[in-house]
């Protein structure tokens, strides 16, 4: 009987595999890893320029004036129809220059008016700029400029350098006005900001230039070019 348990029980051995083979293992899953989608990258808007403040003391009156399509005559013509309106003493009127509702820049107006500015300079000067009107009890309505210098020590010598053209190069700041014989520049001061000038044999025209901070005012008689430095630093 041990025998007969022993031949079975090493057929059993031998027998079970076959009957009974082992389960191949499952092969693993490869592991994919996705392709990463190229994202777009959103571009972040620029700031818009802070707009520049010119005036402490605002400006009395402005008047939009849309220059488009005009040409050298007919600018001149809208500007001094602006400097005929009679304004309180003392008014300082911004002439708000427009092309289709946006700003004109100094270049845009200084290339239709004709204004001959040294490269030097102009260079230096940034597209914001005012035009405008002052109303003086003696001198009548005279036209001004402030514009914007990056660079204030080097627009002063710039500016030294034009005084030889410059009563020419500006004339169209008078509108067609009879000024008479230039004479020569000199220095004086106003509110502490050093100005240079240049009078006309027929007063009250000069043209009147200085720098503060970064502003640089020039006018067209010596009462304009104090009521702008009043405005700048917002005294009287």
């Amino acid at each position: 009987i041990v025998g007969i348990a022993v031949i079975f029980g090493l057929a059993g051995w031998f027998l079970y595999p076959k009957i009974f083979p082992a389960s191949t293992p499952l092969p693993t899953p490869p592991i994919i890893i996705p392709t990463p989608v190229a994202q777009t990258p959103t571009a972040t808007p620029s700031p818009s320029p802070t707009p520049v403040v010119f005036f402490l003391k605002t400006p009395e009156k402005t008047a939009v004036l849309d220059i488009s399509a005009q040409t050298k005559t007919e600018l001149i013509t809208a500007i001094k129809q602006e400097t005929e309106q009679i304004e309180t003493v003392g008014t300082l009127k911004i002439i708000d220059l427009r092309q289709g509702g946006t700003a004109v820049t100094f270049s845009q107006f200084a290339n239709l008016i004709g204004f001959n500015v040294p490269t030097k300079l102009a260079t230096l000067i940034s597209p914001e700029f005012k035009l405008f009107v002052n109303s003086h009890a003696q001198e009548g309505s005279r036209l001004g400029l402030i514009l914007v210098v990056s660079d204030p020590a080097a627009a002063t010598t710039a500016l030294e350098a034009w005084e030889t053209t410059m009563a020419t190069d500006l004339a169209d700041l008078f509108l067609g006005a009879d000024t008479g014989e230039k004479t020569e520049f000199r220095t004086a001061s106003y509110r502490e900001i050093t100005k240079r000038y240049i009078a006309f044999s027929k007063p009250p025209f000069s043209i009147d230039y200085g720098i503060h901070q970064n502003f640089l005012v020039i006018t067209t008689s010596r009462f304009s070019f104090a009521n702008a430095i009043d405005h700048i630093l917002g005294e009287k």
